[in-house]
């Protein structure tokens, strides 16, 4: 009897749901901080949790415990949710860059903990944690084309807008593509631009303020509509302000300007956004909640706890989740043979011929990789070639997964460059092994050269992959990689620019033969 009362102090109901939610959505929070790191402007993310716990907390704070009927369907749903994102889980352990598998995940996670929280307070403790949980989610970095499409409508939008506002200041630049051209300058919209990023981090601040000061959800809703305004207004600014930096001073005042402008657009942002919040609340008769949480009432509530065995189920669900996924591929590392893989060797430098420069700063910060090569090659008199190689190992999964987001088909615009084409794939093959071989084709609007850019990624895990079924990171491959137990990260990446080079059969040609020359297959 002794026991089972020292038991039911140290674990009732109440500390018992809160492990529970803690630890299912720390599982979640392992994968998704993938995208914190790698996606500077994903970096917020890591603030997010503790900003919920704090919004439940103090929406919980006034309510008191409602536990009526059966424990037995919250434990169901509670346990349906976690068997239903199971294998989305696992296979965001394959590739935790989609996204969609981590969306899965949280609405599995937002039934499991309205279960939770239906057990301890009832169907008004449900209606208080819902803007909480709703909130939880913008850790999670949007659907890629969802946020492609945003992103890019948004940057034309400050393109445009910039460019009518440097003609009103008296700089005649042009438009190219993503590009502000003036003379032999070309200004990337990713260098003039880049800030428009924020707008997912000022989307999380502008829910959490509307929160914060009471503001109805119709009042929050037109917040949220007014937020891209506000986005567009500043950004416009800040890539006038670096365009003209790049115009009069030079590269190098861009350079020194480029953060502190970010800084200062982001601050003026929030700034803008806590204004329209302000403004949107005049006129409201509602009173604004609570911005204290009474952690003394909270301690008191949950004291007064009951215990049931039952709810002890809510904390083993997530960890049998974690056991089953992390034994799937536990198992498969200690039992797989060694995997193929591919040896690069750098060609010697040769006066005339071939030249090693120093990667730039900004392309090393944005490739993250853990250890990288560039070097020009001279072919004849009109034709060469400029070459990237990098690659990362197992401990660099972080911005091995993020450098899928740096195909030339984002990237190269960043320069200036427009993409022509993009031609059907190539594959490379030596001894048995392949390697699928991207090929696009650009133009530069400085100099109106062609430039056939080729796109080489090879991972240790994916060498008996068929290539064609590598082209898209297909999910055909997703699973496959998740069936046999793959997740090792190590990835290697040849980027190579031929200019001077009309014809894409000769410079497939080319391509190849330099890949016969610098890669050989190898013992992993």
């Amino acid at each position: 009897m002794t026991g089972n009362k020292s038991l039911q102090s140290l674990l009732n109901e109440a500390v018992t749901a809160v492990l529970a939610l803690t630890i299912v959505w720390v599982i979640l929070i392992t994968q998704v901080r993938h995208h914190w790191g790698g996606e500077s402007y994903y970096n917020f993310g890591m603030f997010v949790p503790f900003l919920s716990i704090w919004l439940v907390l103090r929406n919980l704070d006034s309510l008191p415990r409602s536990v009526t009927g059966s424990l037995r369907p919250n434990l169901i749903i509670a346990g349906l949710s976690l068997l239903l994102i199971l294998p989305f889980h696992a296979v965001s352990e394959v590739n935790p860059f989609w996204r969609l598998p981590l969306w899965i995940q949280a609405s599995g996670l937002v039934l499991f903990t309205g279960s939770v929280v239906h057990s301890l307070y009832g169907w008004k403790g449900v209606k208080a944690a819902v803007f909480p949980v709703f909130f939880l989610s913008t850790m999670i970095p949007w659907p890629y084309r969802m946020e492609l499409l945003i992103v890019q409508n948004l940057t034309q939008v400050v393109v445009e807008l910039a460019v009518n506002g440097l003609h009103f200041l008296g700089y005649p630049v042009e438009v190219a593509g993503r590009s502000l051209v003036l003379g032999d300058l070309s200004i990337g919209v990713n260098e003039a631009c880049s800030g428009i990023r924020s707008l997912q981090a000022l989307f999380m601040v502008t829910l959490f303020l509307g929160s914060l000061f009471g503001q109805s959800v119709p009042r929050r809703a037109l917040a949220v509509l007014l937020l891209p305004f506000v986005v567009i207004i500043v950004n416009t600014g800040r890539a006038i302000f670096l365009s003209i930096q790049v115009i009069v001073n030079g590269q190098e005042a861009y350079d020194s300007w480029h953060d502190p402008a970010g800084y200062i657009a982001f601050g003026i942002s929030m700034v803008l956004i806590y204004a329209c919040i302000e403004l949107l609340n005049v006129g409201s008769d509602e009173s604004r909640q609570s911005q204290g949480v009474d952690f003394q009432n909270l301690v008191s509530v949950w004291k007064a706890s009951s215990f049931r065995k039952s709810v002890v189920w809510f904390m083993v669900f997530p960890v049998i989740l974690f056991v089953l996924v992390e034994g799937w591929f536990l198992y498969h590392e200690a039992t797989a043979p060694p995997e193929s893989g591919w040896s690069f060797n750098l060609p010697e430098e040769e006066e005339g011929i071939i030249r090693y420069e120093t990667i730039h700063p900004q392309i090393e910060s944005a490739l993250g990789y853990g250890y990288g090569s560039r070097f020009l090659m001279r072919f004849s008199r009109t034709s060469g070639g400029e070459f990237y190689y990098y690659g990362y190992g197992p401990e660099d999964k972080l911005a091995s997964v993020s450098s899928y987001g740096h195909s030339p088909a984002i990237c190269m615009e960043a320069i200036g460059a427009t993409m022509l084409k993009q031609f059907p794939n190539i594959v490379f093959q030596k001894e048995g092994l392949a390697i699928p071989v991207t090929h696009y084709l650009f133009e530069l609007h400085s100099n109106n050269k062609q430039l056939h850019v080729f796109w080489i990624v090879w991972e240790r895990r994916n060498m008996d992959i068929n290539p064609e079924d590598l082209k898209e990171l297909n999910y055909k491959t997703q699973w496959i990689q998740l069936l046999k137990g793959r997740r090792d990260f190590s990835r290697q990446v040849l980027l190579a620019s031929l200019v001077g080079v009309q014809d894409s059969d000769e410079a497939r040609q080319t391509i190849l033969r330099l890949l016969e020359e610098w890669i050989d297959p190898s013992a992993g």
